[in-house]
């Protein structure tokens, strides 16, 4: 918790008006304080105070309040105002009290919840996405996942927040930039620069149903394509395997959802959740929830023409740059293959790379020397990458971070975007770094602890180095 936040906030009254009770929470980049209006019925508000005073980040905040401020759905927030006081940036939004998903989950005795509760609590999301995918100009949420879905406690439908790295979707536009998203939750687009369509929240919903029944997180989209690619065998545990007594037609369908191919996936998350619901029904005769979302039904033709479609799974495999950590977290190999379930459509098979297809990567320097920044305690130190080995866009090596010293392995692919995990052995958690490979030579990024999911936590910042001399 940032101590200087908490006590220039906490508890003093802001705006005049809001009478600041605790932290709600803290992400990488915002804090959540509840606060209590003094006028009127004194009711409880959230306030979102955005951490990152980039521009960038800035321009993502007001675009994330301006988003919310113009919707009308249950299962999405309410945002009544976005405001700035001196350099600092505020979004006043509905309290939703009560626990999210990924808490409620690790209650349970084997992490993990039965299909038919599973399917009452994410009906309300899956209809807010339609609710999403349907307007004018649709919206994409890109980070769907059980922390991002708040359970009240007074009985209303699940909440579905967080829009950080939502978008307004524009089927000709193009982008540059790799998005965030959180490993195991994010599609394979949302590592390329083909952009993200409606089939990415398709694939969040999807991997959040896995998540959910199974107590176990989705391996990684981006180390699924790698093995794809160089084992020819697909790491994603089949479903059956870790829920016996899930049907394999509602396991089916889940699969296809997580198709990294998304022309493979369904149309829309309505056909996706229809789908869903029809598997779960086959094998009861008394349906115990209202399976069909109550939004209005809007048909749509893809947004993707063959040309696109083609450029983007072209895109996609040739991510074959990761190589499995023997004991990182992030990117655990777990040796499964995928299995036939039923009319299962087949995974196409993909050569390994070539001489000249490895060429395409961009070479590493043999050692780099810069800093690493510490955001939640605002300390920058020192950190070094030695003894840089690379085989194509595999990569791995020694690093010191603040005269800690372990060792990274991870990928870097042909758009020079870098990802890796850092292992530590006397730090109780692996460090996710991402970044790319800048045209001046140097690598640069973010990075945060993460957990046996996958999932930040605790530490996280900045890093920047440069190329070295040889150690």
């Amino acid at each position: 918790m940032d101590e200087y936040r908490v006590v220039r906030l906490h508890p003093k009254i802001f705006k005049e008006r809001y009478d600041v009770e605790e932290v709600l929470g803290r992400g990488g980049f915002s804090t959540v304080y509840l606060v209590k209006d003094r006028e009127g019925e004194r009711q409880h508000f959230a306030l979102k105070e955005l951490l990152d005073q980039e521009p960038a980040e800035q321009a993502r905040f007001k675009f994330e309040a301006e988003l919310l401020m113009r919707l009308d759905h249950p299962a999405l927030p309410s945002v009544y105002k976005q405001f700035e006081e001196g350099e600092r940036s505020y979004m006043l939004m509905e309290y939703i009290d009560g626990p999210n998903l990924e808490v409620l989950r690790k209650q349970q005795t084997n992490r993990n919840f039965p299909l038919r509760e599973t399917l009452t609590m994410l009906t309300p999301v899956a209809d807010a996405l339609t609710y999403l995918h349907t307007r004018t100009t649709p919206i994409i949420h890109r980070d769907i996942k059980p922390a991002n879905i708040i359970v009240p406690k007074q009985g209303k439908t699940a909440v579905l927040v967080d829009f950080g790295i939502a978008k307004a979707y524009h089927p000709d536009a193009t982008t540059t930039a790799i998005r965030r998203c959180t490993p195991g939750y994010g599609a394979p687009e949302q590592y390329s620069t083909e952009g993200s369509d409606r089939r990415t929240d398709i694939y969040g919903l999807a991997a959040t149903c896995y998540t959910l029944l199974s107590g176990t997180v989705p391996i990684d989209a981006f180390q699924r394509v790698t093995q794809l690619a160089t084992k020819k065998a697909d790491p994603l545990q089949p479903l059956i395997e870790l829920v016996p007594s899930l049907s394999p037609q509602v396991a089916q369908v889940i699969h296809r959802a997580l198709e990294l191919d998304g022309t493979q996936r369904y149309d829309s998350i309505e056909q996706f959740w229809q789908a869903l619901q029809k598997a779960a029904l086959g094998g009861s005769r008394t349906p115990s929830v209202v399976l069909v979302p109550t939004f209005a039904k809007i048909n749509r033709q893809r947004q993707l023409s063959s040309l696109g479609r083609n450029v983007a799974m072209f895109s996609i495999l040739l991510l074959v740059a990761l190589v499995a950590v023997g004991s990182g977290i992030y990117f655990q190999y777990n040796g499964h293959s995928a299995a036939k379930m039923g009319a299962t459509p087949t995974t196409p098979q993909h050569s390994i790379p070539t001489a000249t297809q490895v060429s395409l990567y961009p070479q590493l320097a043999p050692t780099y020397d810069g800093t690493i920044s510490n955001l939640q305690t605002n300390k920058t130190g020192s950190l070094q990458m030695t003894a840089i080995q690379q085989q194509g866009g595999e990569i791995k090596g020694i690093v010191l971070k603040e005269q800690e010293k372990g060792s990274f392995t991870g990928a870097l692919d042909i758009s020079r975007h870098i990802l890796l995990t850092v292992t530590i052995p006397r730090a109780d958690h692996p460090l996710f770094f991402q970044g790319s490979l800048r045209q001046d030579g140097n690598l640069v990024g973010s990075y945060c602890q993460i957990d046996e999911g996958g999932q930040c936590m605790g530490e996280y910042g900045i890093w920047s180095v440069s190329p070295g001399p040889s150690h």
